[in-house]
């Protein structure tokens, strides 16, 4: 039975129809009921429970004072403490679990203050600190993602929100691509060099567009980058790799001897145009 014969008889029977689009509908709106409370219960993490936290394990990181930093430690579990039932706003076990032990080790100290257990729970600490860091910003992202990219558009006219559009679809589009011929390359070299060669030039073609994508994608990312910096709530994986790039020889060569003279050359054409403006 062909496609559309199996759509023609779907259609004539109303009562099968009826009920796939129960179905569907029944799927959409528990997904957009899973969305909202998701939102919701995120929000009130975020405000009640981890920014308080963030913050007062900041402070806690920052005390040099030992003395001062074992009394934030003390409030710190005071405020937190896994019997006030405040733990459960969280919603991550495995952050709430994280916490509970780091406290454990807090107790211990209490109960014998030595200098091996006072290591132990500065080092409990500073991995909680790191966790609920993590939490925090992954959290805020969620939520405000697309905030400094809608107030980019609205305070831009139509024509450069419109190329604004462009430039981050096109982004996305190039890293699918990049992303997809680089999975590729899993089956095209099985086939080549273990298999039948049953896919004939396709590495090669496959090659092509993995390196017209990661060049295209490097391109638009620069133009994302100097155009809709502001826009990004966190760091991509090109911003990523652009750090650690910087820091090899190679990079530190490139940013010397390539953007270095680009960035001098556009601060010389801009003196020019001052210079030749005052002469007018």
């Amino acid at each position: 039975m062909e496609l559309l014969d199996i759509w023609n008889w779907i259609q004539q029977n109303g009562i099968l129809t009826a009920v796939i689009t129960g179905i569907v509908a029944l799927l959409f709106n528990q997904r957009q009921k899973s969305i909202e409370r998701f939102y919701s219960q995120s929000g009130e993490t975020l405000e009640k429970i981890l920014e308080p936290m963030y913050y007062s394990l900041k402070e806690i990181k920052n005390e040099e004072d030992e003395n001062h930093k074992m009394v934030l430690i003390e409030k710190f579990f005071e405020e937190y403490s896994g019997k006030k039932g405040k733990l459960s706003k969280l919603r991550n076990i495995l952050l709430i679990d994280q916490i509970l032990n780091t406290e454990d080790c807090f107790r211990e100290y209490i109960l014998n203050k030595n200098s091996e257990n006072r290591k132990k729970l500065f080092y409990k600490m500073r991995m909680l600190d790191q966790a609920v860091n993590k939490e925090y910003r992954s959290i805020f992202v969620t939520l405000n993602k697309n905030y400094n990219w809608y107030k980019v558009l609205f305070r831009t006219n139509y024509i450069l929100s419109a190329v604004f559009v462009f430039v981050r679809w096109f982004k996305e589009t190039l890293a699918f691509f990049v992303g997809a011929s680089a999975f590729a390359f899993i089956p095209l070299l099985y086939d080549k060099y273990l298999g039948e060669q049953v896919l004939g030039n396709w590495l090669e073609v496959n090659k092509l567009i993995f390196g017209l994508s990661c060049s295209a994608l490097y391109i638009f990312w620069i133009i994302h980058y100097f155009l809709l910096k502001d826009t990004m709530q966190r760091k991509d994986e090109i911003s990523l790799f652009q750090e650690w790039f910087d820091k090899t020889k190679l990079g530190k060569w490139t940013n010397k001897n390539v953007w270095g003279k680009i960035g001098n050359w556009n601060v010389e054409r801009r003196a020019r145009r001052v210079r030749n403006d005052e002469d007018v």
